[in-house]
């Protein structure tokens, strides 16, 4: 629903992020079932737990989609970062995961923040 003289620029990005999340999310599901917690990637569970706010229904300005995307970043990246931490002496294979992602996602997140410059 992106619009504006960026649309392409901010669609290509979010293929990028699109693409980073399929690469990790088997592997988090994988080591999750390997722990023995049954991975739930719902779209509905996703959502509520995702920790990020609801995106707005209609059109959206490349410039707001933007910002959004940076506040989302940010805020999942936060939540990573807690979970590098708490995973480090328990679980030092499911915390180089989280390391792996959190790069990634860090590396989304400043291409974004450059968009906005």
């Amino acid at each position: 629903n992106v619009v504006g003289p960026r649309f392409r620029s901010v669609h290509l990005q979010l293929d990028e992020v699109v693409d980073t999340a399929r690469l990790h999310s088997d592997t988090v599901a994988e080591r999750a079932a390997t722990l023995g917690v049954p991975p739930d990637g719902r779209a509905a569970t996703v959502a509520t737990s995702s920790g990020i706010g609801a995106t707005p229904d209609g059109w959206i300005k490349d410039e707001d989609a933007v910002a959004a995307l940076v506040d989302a970043l940010g805020a999942v990246i936060t939540r990573m970062r807690q979970r590098v931490d708490s995973t480090g002496e328990p679980d030092p294979v499911s915390q180089d995961i989280f390391i792996g992602i959190t790069a990634d996602l860090e590396k989304h997140h400043w291409m974004f923040q450059a968009e906005n410059g």
